[in-house]
């Protein structure tokens, strides 16, 4: 993994790839869609402050006796579980209590991964073959997702969800990144989207 600096600070540039994704999906709903997605962003600030706090437990005595560890480490796998979990508790709880739109939710899972994917490549310095193509499909399939309408059906939307992570996960075991985070999170969108389109069904 690269590392960019920031004066005094060194990020990964992954961590920044998630920044960029999530503030650029939220500004391109507000800009093009004049809607507040407020449910990712604090779903995904939820989740940043699970995962990262999380290292706090699994390695208390280094965290404890520099606090500012924190900033360079976190929970790991046990820890992104962790984060995943809440947010998903927190994006339940808020579907609950305001419906959220599947068509907005599989539009910004797309347009995350492909922001993702795109500054991913800028930041690591060596575009490769693969990722390009990657970002292309992810693209398109933003695009159908986008293009979808309640005239085709919410079955067809969840067809397109599903394609979209399946596809993402084989363009990751071409880059050898099955078992990595990217992939995870592939996986996590789809089972969440999964059972935000079951509970609306039942209604």
């Amino acid at each position: 993994m690269n590392y960019i600096q920031f004066g005094p600070v060194t990020l990964p540039s992954g961590w920044i790839s998630v920044l960029i994704g999530v503030f650029a999906v939220s500004l391109i709903f507000q800009w093009f869609y004049k809607k507040e997605l407020n449910w990712l962003i604090n779903a995904f600030l939820l989740f940043i402050l699970i995962w990262k706090l999380s290292y706090f437990i699994i390695d208390w005595e280094i965290a404890w006796k520099n606090p500012l560890s924190v900033l360079y480490f976190h929970g790991g796998k046990a820890g992104l579980a962790a984060g995943a979990l809440g947010a998903s508790v927190y994006i339940w709880l808020n579907d609950k209590r305001e419906r959220i739109n599947l068509y907005d939710f599989a539009q910004s899972y797309a347009l995350f991964m492909f922001f993702y994917e795109i500054s991913s490549l800028i930041l690591s310095g060596r575009p490769g073959a693969v990722p390009i193509i990657q970002s292309a499909v992810i693209l398109i399939g933003w695009r159908l997702i986008k293009t979808s309408n309640r005239k085709s059906g919410k079955e067809y939307l969840l067809q397109l969800v599903v394609l979209f992570g399946l596809v993402n996960l084989l363009f990751y075991s071409f880059r050898d990144l099955i078992l990595a985070v990217p992939s995870y999170t592939h996986i996590w969108m789809v089972a969440l989207f999964l059972i935000l389109y079951k509970r609306e069904a039942k209604n």
